[in-house]
């Protein structure tokens, strides 16, 4: 699993590094953390987005979906208060108007809440050893619905503008919320029930 983790944080962190650093000119070290945390976030996204897979997906690579989402659900963690010593109107000005934090920015956090509560219940379910079967486990498809709320309605506003993306790279919040789609059909038609 740490293997995985590891090449799956190179890639996105590579990805963010050269669309932010490079193509968007983001220096400094503290645009640097701002970087390196929406690599986490679209890590713990991706991972608690594939731990709603079932199970027999996992067991022909050695991996438990307890695992997967556990270890999604902690970077999702240091996601959230990253992003709460980071928050500011220069790296973040969509949650901003006029230097205070605006009813739309209250409105992503808000949002970002519920999802990381709705997967606190399959982790608490998971810690109890409850059944499969029990409700607790489908607030996971809740959290990850609210998770892709929550990136849709910050990056929006920038899938519409091609031309204003850096290097020609699309947002990492349109990549995220078209792999939670994807997974969404894989799920419905190609998975066994």
């Amino acid at each position: 699993m740490k293997k995985v983790v590891f090449i799956l944080f190179i890639i996105f962190y590579s990805y963010a590094a050269v669309r932010y650093h490079i193509g968007k000119e983001m220096n400094g070290m503290k645009a640097f953390l701002v970087v390196l945390n929406k690599s986490i976030a679209w890590l713990a996204g991706t991972l608690l987005m594939v731990s709603l897979l079932r199970q027999n997906t996992w067991d022909r690579f050695g991996l438990s979906r307890r695992t997967i989402g556990t270890t999604g659900y902690w970077f999702a963690i240091i996601h959230i208060f990253s992003a709460i010593i980071l928050l500011d109107s220069t790296f973040y000005p969509k949650f901003y108007n006029h230097g205070s934090i605006s009813y739309m920015g209250w409105n992503y956090i808000a949002i970002g809440m519920l999802s990381i509560f709705c997967f606190s219940l399959p982790l608490y379910a998971s810690y109890k050893n409850e059944p499969q079967g029990s409700r607790l486990y489908h607030f996971g498809h809740y959290g990850i619905l609210m998770n892709m709320l929550h990136v849709f309605m910050i990056g929006i506003g920038g899938w519409l503008e091609p031309k204003s993306w850096p290097l020609q790279m699309p947002p990492i919040t349109m990549i995220f919320v078209t792999q939670i789609i994807s997974l969404f059909i894989f799920r419905a038609f190609f998975l066994k029930k």
